[in-house]
């Protein structure tokens, strides 16, 4: 049995899609590696240099995963199309108010998000990809945690 290349959840080189008068696609390297507060820190960095083009051509090459932020524009439900080389391509979509059933059966106007993942069968099988994609859900319903409020609040998100 041939050993599958490593989960997008373990990636360490991340590429983030940057909003400018170009689509600059910075890579944050050993992202696997760094606490939620470093990898905030890290793509402050990132998306900073990439507007303001002093970023080397180093800083765009090498990812494994990138995300972008197809919500920003208004976006809803997305398919993105994998960048060359990339293992996996990850898009956020709007954050809306949308009906859930919350504890008792009850309805509850709660925020929620789509994430859509692309990924290149040739790396990544379906129970991969899902396992990730419920790794990822999981971990963002835990950033309202209290740990992590105070530092989002001071971020603003």
């Amino acid at each position: 049995m041939r050993k599958r290349s490593t989960c997008p959840a373990s990636a360490s080189f991340w590429s983030v899609t940057v909003r400018t008068d170009c689509l600059p696609v910075p890579v944050i390297r050993n992202a696997s590696d760094m606490a939620l507060n470093t990898l905030v820190s890290a793509l402050d960095a990132a998306v900073s240099g990439a507007r303001n083009g002093a970023l080397g051509a180093d800083s765009y090459v090498g990812a494994t995963v990138t995300l972008n932020n197809t919500g920003a524009l208004g976006s809803v439900v997305s398919q993105p199309i994998l960048p060359a080389g990339t293992s996996a391509i990850i898009a956020f979509e709007a954050i809306v108010k949308r009906p859930v059933v919350v504890a008792g059966d009850a309805i509850a106007i709660r925020p929620m998000v789509n994430v859509c993942l692309t990924f290149d069968h040739r790396v990544l099988d379906g129970l991969e990809a899902c396992s990730f994609l419920q790794a990822l859900k999981q971990s963002l319903e835990g950033l309202r945690s209290e740990e992590h409020t105070s530092e989002l609040q001071s971020r603003g998100l």
